[in-house]
């Protein structure tokens, strides 16, 4: 064992030698100087021996002084193994003899008492179920107690196979009541089943006889409602009828009113149409007096031309006589410049106003033209007129008499309107009867449906009962085996 300190110098050894002896190794600096606590295991020289090394820091004042450094031969720790061991095994042989011999002891103390119970257990349930057996309770202890509810625990079964045995024979006296009530039912529920199935066939009858008769009366009431309809129908084609004639009537006076104002209207139009016609004469007289004015006009433009040609000529002559005139002549050949510009734009006016008068003329020819078309129409337009108003004398008389005839008509309608409208409210009348009838009829059906029903039902009701009444019969003959049964067991026992 040796303390060395943060110098790596041993300030305390085992061995006096080597007292400030310093420890520059690695492991040692590590242990010391930093604290940690360092274990290793090597081979030491001197021991000639495997060593233990263990290196824990050691402190004062709160500060790292060293560490402790011990070192163990492993010779001497398997020494203190090894006797640790022969210790150990001693004990444990030790132990296991006391606790044999214990061991033995309690299960004599055990098993002798159990011994007597399963004895008894065994005569209950293999031999002659004697239930008045009983241990004797010398005991304080567990085992007395056990001995002490276990009797108390035979007492308790003893007491309970008695009542069973009292309430088995009450069962079997209940069971015979029972069974003699449940032939009576079956037998009773037959009987009702079969005078239900009855009263269903008598139900069924007369439920198709009432189907039978609503259908009769659902046909009936169709028939009726089909004759209702077809009044109806017709009543509304005689008020669409009296509508319409009433209205054509209208139309026929206002036909009338509009045929005398066309009347007026065409004589009005045929003194128009004389004027017109006598108008369009005047002015197609005018536009041929315009058109042969528009002839000269043409005329006069063509001489406008031919001058503006010649003095266009004449310029050029005299253009060429100033040339020939040298610097004399600059003055005539400026005028003559003029005159021949002059001549120039004479000559295009011209053109343009000829091509402007034949347009001119073109189009008064076409209005004259126009015009005698116009006039021809204005003639045929006279005479229609005056056949229109020849046909409107005769529509006029032709409308008086559809007018007479539609009044006569009107009058007709109004009385088929009234005999028809008397026929509805009978066919009304006698279709809400009808209905009535069939509603009684429904509600009949409905009744009988419902009766019908209920007594399903019931049979059905009966029919599971029957079936009930069935179970329970097989289930008292099994609950009278069953107690039979009980009965034979509880006699194995002596109570």
């Amino acid at each position: 064992m040796v303390i060395i300190d943060t110098n790596v110098t041993a300030v305390a050894h085992s061995d006096h030698i080597k007292l400030g002896k310093v420890y520059d190794d690695d492991y040692t600096i590590d242990g010391c100087t930093r604290g940690n606590i360092k274990t290793s295991r090597f081979w030491a020289d001197v021991q000639n021996t495997w060593t233990y090394d263990i290196m824990y820091p050691i402190y004062k004042d709160g500060k790292l002084f060293g560490s402790l450094d011990v070192g163990i031969p492993e010779s001497g720790i398997l020494e203190i193994q090894n006797e640790i061991i022969r210790v150990q095994i001693i004990i444990g042989v030790l132990a296991l003899f006391l606790a044999t011999i214990f061991s033995w002891a309690i299960t004599l103390l055990i098993t002798k008492p159990l011994a007597e119970i399963t004895k008894i257990l065994r005569n209950i349930s293999e031999e002659e179920g004697n239930l008045t057996h009983r241990l004797k309770v010398s005991r304080s202890d567990e085992l007395g107690q056990v001995a002490l509810y276990f009797n108390k625990t035979l007492d308790k079964i003893r007491n309970s196979v008695n009542a069973v045995a009292e309430a088995t024979k009450g069962m079997k006296e209940v069971g015979g009541i029972l069974s003699a009530s449940v032939n009576t039912t079956v037998n009773s529920s037959e009987k009702i089943i079969a005078n239900t199935g009855n009263m269903e066939e008598q139900i069924l009858k007369q439920n198709d006889e009432i189907k039978k008769t609503t259908a009769s009366i659902n046909e009936v009431f169709g028939s009726i409602e089909k004759l209702k309809s077809n009044i109806d129908s017709q009543a509304n084609a005689v008020e669409e009828s009296v509508s319409a004639v009433t209205e054509m009537i209208s139309n026929i006076r206002s036909i009338s009113e509009i045929l005398h104002k066309n009347t007026d209207t065409i004589s009005s139009l045929g003194i128009e149409t004389g004027s017109a016609r006598e108008a369009t004469a005047q002015a197609t007289d005018m536009t041929k007096k315009i058109s042969e004015a528009s002839s000269g006009l043409m005329e006069a433009s063509a001489v406008i031309q031919h001058i503006s040609s010649q003095t266009n000529l004449l310029a050029m002559n005299a253009a060429i006589e100033a040339a020939h005139a040298g610097s004399a002549g600059k003055g005539f050949a400026v005028v003559s410049e003029e005159i021949r510009k002059l001549a120039e734009e004479s000559g295009i006016q011209g053109k343009t106003i000829s091509t402007v008068l034949k347009n001119l003329k073109k189009d008064i020819d076409k209005i004259t033209n126009d015009f005698d078309t116009v006039q021809k129409q204005f003639y045929n337009i006279f005479n229609l007129a005056e056949s229109v108003k020849g046909q409107e004398e005769v529509i006029m008389h032709t409308i008086f008499e559809q007018n007479t005839g539609g009044e006569q008509v009107l009058e007709a309608m109004s009385e088929i309107n009234t005999i028809t409208a008397d026929v509805r409210n009978g066919a009304e009348k006698m279709l809400n009867e009808t209905k009535s009838v069939s509603e009684d009829i429904a509600g009949l059906t409905a009744t009988t449906d419902s009766i019908d029903q209920s007594i399903r039902e019931m049979t059905d009701t009966l029919t599971e009962m029957a079936s009930a009444v069935t179970a329970l019969q097989e289930a008292d003959d099994k609950n009278n085996a069953n107690i039979e049964t009980l009965i034979n067991e509880l006699l194995q026992f002596r109570i």
